[in-house]
């Protein structure tokens, strides 16, 4: 190495699979050689040489003929795309797709994909990527998500019995919005149409005439099958669903929400003046400054806090009860130790012993309706088990042995009146022909109804033989198939079908008619929920949304949510 030839080429020969290529363009990095390809012009002979480092740094050359033939190796070029982070542009729809998704399902505000710091956050995760705009978020992501999801809910309503439920409300903007829901049998509601009716009463005979269309739209659109109708109790919803029943165009069995009227039922057991007093002290000890730190300061972390009743949420008023004897002690304690600085009515209504025994009366009527109200109002709740709750209410309301004969001959009254508006004779037939129940729980005159509902609305009155030797458990509706741990497990349509199947003795118009009694819900609380999602998409930060928009996105949310 210093300046030796011979070494030189000893080393160059012992190290060939390190030398430069043939043109001696390159370096070896390992040998600390400079070279460098040159050529002299000697008249017409060409010459190559090496230039090699000597003692006193100064380049000596020598004829690139005298090195040893190495073989020819091509470099290996290092593949740079491993260290870079490449999005083409159907990769981009999909990030997209997903990024629009999280704002339609946590509602969050479009421009906030504009925001540098949700920029940053895109950029670092994957470093060239761009997010959409909020025009685009508004735009034709929007529709691009909505026919994805809308494809999903055809794929899942296809072919089904349905359940349908209608309501309307009124927007930010004070537009009257008809919503139209349809349940599955599982009781999963999807948003299938929102209408503006602005410019038209909600009147009985417009609500027919667009409730027939509706139902004929959504059958056509999803391929499915809409054979039940459930609306709140509004005197223009009972005028509907009456004459919905003489329209031959459409096979639909139409009733009122059982959830609705359960609900009516704990205000016609309230006692005003008694729930006046709860209201007025919950109220005093969640708004007054002293009173609320007081109360935060004794109620440690096992007891309740102090609700108030709310007009638009179910058992409000029985869960406000229900807080204020759970709190009694504590508040008797905070008045008893503040006479001063509590307000001088608030507390001689919290000592007042007779108030709090009318509370506690009060509760025991409303606590037997707010569990069956719980019961009733989901999704899933078919008319068949609503019968058996509020069977079981009407018996719960009896055993009640704190209450004198003259309260409960007031409360069965109320009773009586609310269960005949909620239970029609479908609801017994159902119930009649649903394994998991016994008929012996229905009086004679219901099992009559139910009959006579049969005669009156089916062509085919083989239906009553099937219902008789199901009654009584008759051939072939007997054996195994009848067992509580068989019943219970299995859905009654499920049940039905597969009875058809084994034992072949139910024709396919008979199992149509179980399949729409079985696919009845009976609550449209499901509508009633939409309205929330819209009060929370459509909401005075967002009022600049329209009623198409704000519907598509009502639809994500729930979608998107499930």
């Amino acid at each position: 190495m210093e300046g030796q030839v011979g070494r030189m080429k000893k080393h160059l020969e012992t190290c060939g699979s390190f030398a430069s290529d043939s043109d001696h363009d390159s370096v070896d990095a390992q040998v600390e050689v400079t070279t460098t390809s040159s050529t002299t012009m000697t008249g017409e002979d060409t010459e190559s040489s090496l230039c090699l480092p000597g003692p006193s740094n100064l380049k000596r050359k020598l004829p690139c003929s005298t090195l040893p033939l190495v073989p020819e190796k091509k470099l290996k070029i290092s593949d740079l795309s491993s260290f870079v982070v490449k999005t083409s542009s159907s990769q981009k729809e999909v990030i997209d797709c997903h990024v629009a998704k999280y704002f339609y399902a946590t509602n969050t505000s479009f421009r906030s994909v504009e925001n540098n710091h949700f920029k940053k956050l895109m950029e670092i995760l994957r470093p060239g990527y761009f997010p959409p705009s909020k025009l685009d978020l508004s735009g034709n992501l929007l529709n691009k998500v909505y026919e994805s999801e809308m494809e999903k809910c055809h794929d899942t309503l296809k072919n089904q019995t349905l359940c349908m439920s209608l309501d309307g409300w009124s927007n930010v903007h004070n537009q009257p919005i008809i919503c139209i829901c349809v349940t599955t049998m599982e009781g999963i509601v999807y948003l299938v149409d929102t209408i503006d009716t602005s410019g038209t009463p909600h009147t009985g005979e417009n609500l027919t005439d667009l409730a027939v269309t509706a139902i004929k739209n959504i059958q056509d659109k999803f391929n499915c099958r809409i054979r039940s109708f459930v609306t709140d109790n509004a005197a223009n919803m009972a005028s509907m669903r009456k004459a919905l029943k003489t329209k031959d165009c459409i096979e639909v069995v139409c009733y009122g929400c059982s959830a609705h009227i359960l609900s009516l039922l704990s205000k016609d057991l309230e006692i005003q003046s008694v729930t006046e007093h709860v209201v007025q002290i919950n109220k005093y000890f969640r708004n007054n400054q002293f009173a609320r730190a007081k109360f935060n300061e004794s109620k440690g972390n096992k007891s309740v806090g102090l609700s108030l009743p709310s007009q638009v949420r179910w058992n409000t008023m029985c869960d406000s009860l229900e807080s204020y004897i759970k709190n009694w002690p504590i508040l008797m304690q905070i008045v008893d130790e503040n006479r001063v600085a509590i307000d001088e009515s608030i507390r001689s209504k919290v000592m007042n012993l007779s108030i709090k025994r009318n509370v506690e009366d009060l509760l025991l009527r409303l606590k037997p309706i707010s569990i069956a109200l719980d019961q009733i109002q989901k999704d899933s709740c078919s008319i068949a088990e609503a019968v058996d709750i509020w069977k079981k209410l009407e018996t719960d309301l009896k055993k009640n042995k704190v209450l004198d004969n003259c309260k409960k001959s007031v409360i069965n009254k109320s009773f009586k009146n609310r269960y005949d508006q909620a239970l029609t004779p479908v609801h017994f037939l159902a119930y009649l022909l649903s394994p998991t129940f016994r008929p012996e729980n229905l009086s004679t005159e219901e099992k009559n109804n139910a009959i006579q509902f049969i005669k009156e609305n089916y062509e085919d009155t083989s239906l009553i033989t099937i219902l008789l030797k199901f009654i009584v458990r008759a051939e072939p509706f007997n054996g195994p198939l009848f067992e509580d741990k068989v019943v219970n497990k299995v859905d009654a349509l499920h049940w039905w079908q597969s009875l058809s199947t084994l034992k072949d003795c139910i024709s396919s118009k008979e199992l149509l008619v179980i399949e729409q009694l079985m696919t009845a819900k009976a609550t449209s609380a499901g509508v009633e929920r939409i309205f929330s999602t819209f009060g929370f998409v459509h909401s005075k930060l967002r009022n600049q949304l329209g009623v198409e928009k704000a519907a598509k996105l009502a639809f994500l949310f729930k979608s998107l949510n499930k």
